[in-house]
């Protein structure tokens, strides 16, 4: 991390996502971080990877290639590596790609910070649990490098036939303020405190602000099953969220706020492991 008098400092930035390398969200971030002169590599999945979660790839074979930039301008001279498939065709998740682009592509050097996204529709609530976005950013905070999710709110989150393309200019534009303040406020290079990783849901009415919330305590997609024949099932959603209240993340995105939510990746903290004692004795 370079910084000079007067200017935020330049970060290295390993970008990745889980809609595809070439994936509209993608490229606009990419552009606006290399704008505001931080040094951005692409380590993505070759293909949509949406709702794969945390998968990771733990043996067999992994195909990583330099794709053909040329019909995307906002790549020119960029370093992008595309990740899967692999074993069973199926490899090339987020996480895979978090963790191949710090072991390989970064391995002289770690990343001052991970970045996934943009993705096309929000990572709210339970979902968060599912999302490939928000899995690439744990899988990066687990190494106790910090990163940030980045979603754009959509039209199809409430209507799924609507393709709509969200603001990605916007949200590519309030992640750099965003990556500026942290930088700022932590002068030792610590952009985001270890261990933890930050949830960034972007709205698609007119912005009115940040609000840092909880995460809501339903899915607020949930799926449903319709057999159309024996044995085979049309997969369906319907949005669900607290849209009126403010304090969690549903609520404030359909509010039209900037929804702020840190993710925990320390699964064993200490502090959570009291009301097992009883339960052990009994056992014991």
């Amino acid at each position: 991390m370079s910084e000079s008098s007067g200017t935020p400092a330049s970060l290295r930035i390993l970008l990745t996502n889980d809609d595809g390398w070439n994936a509209p969200g993608i490229r606009a971030v990419y552009a606006a971080l290399e704008g505001a002169g931080h040094d951005v590599t692409v380590v993505a999945p070759l293909k949509s990877q949406s709702g794969m979660g945390g998968r990771k790839l733990y043996y067999g074979t992994l195909a990583v290639t330099n794709p053909d930039l040329t019909q995307y301008p906002e790549y020119n001279g960029a370093k992008v590596w595309a990740v899967g498939p692999g074993e069973g065709n199926t490899a090339g998740s987020p996480s895979d790609s978090i963790s191949f682009g710090l072991s390989n592509v970064f391995k002289d050097e770690k990343p001052d910070l991970v970045i996934s996204g943009a993705n096309f529709g929000q990572n709210t609530g339970r979902i968060i649990n599912n999302s490939g976005t928000a899995g690439a950013a744990v899988e990066a905070a687990e190494t106790g490098i910090p990163s940030i999710a980045i979603s754009n709110e959509c039209n199809a989150d409430y209507d799924p036939k609507d393709e709509t393309e969200p603001d990605f200019a916007g949200s590519a534009a309030y992640l750099v303020k965003l990556v500026d303040s942290l930088t700022s406020a932590s002068p030792d290079g610590a952009v985001i405190p270890t261990g933890t990783a930050l949830n960034v849901n972007y709205p698609k009415s007119p912005f009115k602000g940040t609000k840092i919330v909880s995460v809501d305590s339903v899915d607020p997609i949930p799926t449903s099953y319709s057999e159309v024949q024996p044995g085979v099932y049309d997969v369906g959603y319907s949005y669900v969220g607290h849209q009126d209240n403010g304090a969690v993340d549903t609520g404030a995105l359909a509010q039209g706020y900037v929804a702020l939510t840190p993710i925990d990746s320390d699964f064993g903290r200490d502090d959570e492991k009291q009301w097992l004692e009883p339960l052990v004795a009994q056992l014991n």
